[in-house]
């Protein structure tokens, strides 16, 4: 193999790489427009898992303390439905809730700050069909 036939497979690897980061992204976002939290938050974790060769140890940990959390909250949310008529502890479900989302949200933003950071973002001036 050539020089140039190495670097249009890397480039043709890499460019199927961020197609199907964007593509994840854009089911992601689609689910959790429509309330589909949970199955966005596992297409986040996917895209997690493209870039996770890229990251570095803090930022690995940082991912892992958030999914840490949104399992432990989850499990609470569990719990809080079996002990309980849903009625009776419903502030309490709502505030669980409210925490797992905005966990999601946290995870989502730093997923985001990652793929920026590593290149796999088009980046504003690259980018010349953007609207601004």
């Amino acid at each position: 193999m050539t020089i140039n036939e190495e670097e249009q497979s890397a480039w043709n690897l890499s460019q199927s790489l961020i197609m199907q980061i964007g593509e994840t992204i854009r089911r992601a976002s689609s689910k959790w427009i429509n309330g589909h939290h949970r199955d966005s938050y596992f297409m986040w974790q996917e895209i997690k898992i493209f870039i996770w060769t890229d990251l570095n140890d803090k930022e690995k940990e940082r991912l892992k303390n958030i999914e840490g959390s949104v399992a432990h909250m989850e499990r609470k949310f569990k719990l809080a439905v079996r002990e309980g008529a849903e009625d009776k502890i419903k502030p309490d479900l709502n505030s669980l809730r409210n925490k797992i989302l905005g966990l999601i949200m946290s995870y989502r933003l730093a997923i985001m700050e990652m793929l920026g950071k590593y290149g796999y973002l088009i980046g504003r001036k690259l980018d010349s069909k953007r609207i601004t």
